[in-house]
């Protein structure tokens, strides 16, 4: 019998200069390969979401100059994995760049750009990460909104 497991995960829509980063995921990942995401991942046991966050953020990206702003939003997905079903939440938070840092991207990843509200729609990602990034440029031209 198939075991499953419970998981949190954390992403971030960072804001600067108008764009949002994304990053695309190594041909080798054995889940979604080259397909573009946020920056984020697993939040370990025992640790905040916030200090998951920006953990992951610092892991994927280097960047460290980092300022969450709110919760934006949560999704909930499956994935079948090592004999284990690994049950999802993930919660996004809406994030922007405090001053510009150079990206530098961990193994797991392969490319990044900074995308503007006319041009992510183009790239490849999952219809969730998609409706993520349209609330984020949404909540950016109105930070008031909740």
């Amino acid at each position: 019998m198939k075991g499953i497991v419970h998981r949190t995960a954390c992403a971030s829509t960072i804001i600067y200069q108008g764009k949002i980063l994304i990053v695309r995921r190594a041909n080798t990942e054995n889940f979604l390969p080259g397909v573009w995401e946020l920056p984020g991942g697993k939040k370990k046991a025992f640790e905040s979401t916030k200090k998951g966050l920006l953990r992951e953020i610092r892991e994927e990206t280097g960047l460290t100059k980092i300022k969450i702003i709110k919760l934006l939003s949560l999704f909930e997905y499956s994935v079948h994995k090592n004999e284990n079903y690994h049950d999802t939440v993930q919660i996004n938070f809406l994030c922007e760049l405090e001053e510009e840092q150079p990206v530098v991207l961990s193994s797991e990843h392969q490319d990044f750009l900074w995308v503007g509200e006319e041009t992510y729609f183009r790239y490849k990602m999952t219809d969730q990460v998609k409706a993520v990034i349209k609330e984020a440029f949404g909540q950016n031209k109105n930070p008031a909104a909740s």
